[in-house]
């Protein structure tokens, strides 16, 4: 963890240097293997059938290798990792999603420090996903994690304080209310 945490601070540095532009336990033993990585498609402002019009105008992330997608905020840039994508805004918030090749057990939930005592159950989709908030240097995230297939989908809302002006700024990892929005449009389809 405080390794995604320092790559999701190095990637925000990176884009803003640059400017880019940026449950249910799923039970399927037929999920396809995490050591090759999805090749991810965004779908122009597509909202599903299910979104209200504050999500209009986001944007869809799809992962068909491992059979997921969804909306974030126009407003987030996408990089791809090797592993993952980083979705950042400019104001130094990110999204990461990872697929973590190990089973999901609701009990054993492991955080940066050891294990998580008593995690907040949310919805993530359909499924039921565990919430839990941690961080460390100047770096914190929002962390849900869930079954997918034989593996953990991790998704981590994060967000660094370093070089932002803190009187506007507004960590990610506090707006429950995009959390939830954005977790509500997550769609399983493995």
């Amino acid at each position: 963890m405080v390794v995604l945490l320092g790559v999701v601070g190095y990637l925000v540095f990176v884009n803003k240097s640059q400017e880019q532009t940026l449950g249910q336990q799923n039970n399927d033993t037929n999920a396809m293997p995490v050591n090759n990585v999805a090749q991810p498609t965004n779908n122009n402002a597509v909202p599903n059938s299910n979104s209200n019009s504050s999500t209009a105008t986001w944007r869809t992330y799809t992962d068909t290798q491992n059979g997921f997608e969804f909306m974030f905020p126009a407003s987030f840039k996408q990089t791809n990792f090797p592993q993952y994508p980083v979705f950042s805004d400019d104001m130094e918030n990110s999204i990461s999603v990872e697929v973590v090749a190990k089973k999901f057990d609701p009990n054993k939930i492991e955080g940066l420090y050891g294990p998580i005592e008593n995690p907040e159950k949310v919805q993530i989709g359909t499924k039921t996903g565990y919430k839990y908030l941690e961080g460390d240097a100047g770096c914190g995230g929002s962390t849900v994690v869930t079954a997918i297939g034989n593996s953990t989908l991790k998704v981590t809302f994060g967000a660094c304080e370093t070089g932002v002006n803190t009187n506007d700024f507004k960590p990610l990892y506090n707006n429950q209310e995009l959390i939830a929005q954005i977790l509500a449009t997550f769609k399983f389809t493995k």
